[in-house]
């Protein structure tokens, strides 16, 4: 679901469930140059959830200077995500999972206590999605929270000098993931420990 228009000057780094889908609709409007979804994919090098530091590549191989681009990307509070993350992967890639972690994870409480001590697939941390070379956050990387989602399409659309164009509000009530889990104080700290960084936002 990566997004670039290089007439106007902006990218979208797309990070799983962050509402990446969502934000994917709203910008397809707009008729971005690049927007990677479900279609096709004529930009081999590139993907829907492509790195910053694979997009500076990809950029440079085409003569654009990422630094002259306002990013964007999302993050989201990591136990909501990572509950996010299980869901989908034991509802929606059930075919998967044994070969992705060679163990049958399925869609309950324990198997949640023994996904958390794993490496998620679909929990792309800040680092490995948007740290440039130097292990910094390039400046030009503008950081939106998954709870103020309404609030940040909004500014980001201001920010790029786009129509501000009506928004479905019920977004994020509707991707509510529907099995909930008992999260102790534990489990929590184990979420947080692993994704630090982005647990970072929320302490």
């Amino acid at each position: 679901m990566t997004i670039i228009d290089f007439s106007k000057k902006y990218i979208f780094i797309s990070n799983m469930k962050t509402a990446s889908t969502y934000v994917n609709n709203i910008f397809a409007k707009f008729k971005p140059d690049i927007l990677l979804d479900k279609g096709v994919n004529q930009y081999k090098s590139i993907g829907k959830h492509s790195s910053y530091l694979k997009l500076k590549q990809f950029l440079k191989e085409i003569n654009y200077d990422i630094n002259d681009f306002y990013i964007f990307f999302f993050i989201r509070e990591p136990v909501s995500r990572l509950i996010s993350c299980f869901n989908y992967e034991t509802n929606n890639r059930t075919n998967d999972i044994l070969t992705w972690y060679n163990y049958k994870f399925e869609n309950n409480q324990k198997c949640f206590e023994d996904y958390i001590k794993i490496k998620s697939r679909h929990f792309k941390t800040i680092d490995e999605m948007i740290f440039d070379e130097n292990g910094k956050i390039p400046p030009n990387i503008h950081i939106f929270k998954y709870e103020d989602l309404y609030q940040s399409v909004k500014t980001i659309l201001n920010d790029l000098k786009l129509e501000l164009i009506k928004l479905d509000m019920g977004y994020i009530n509707k991707s509510i993931v529907r099995t909930q889990f008992n999260i102790t104080d534990e489990m929590k700290q184990i979420i947080y420990d692993r994704y630090k960084l982005d647990a970072n936002y929320y302490i």
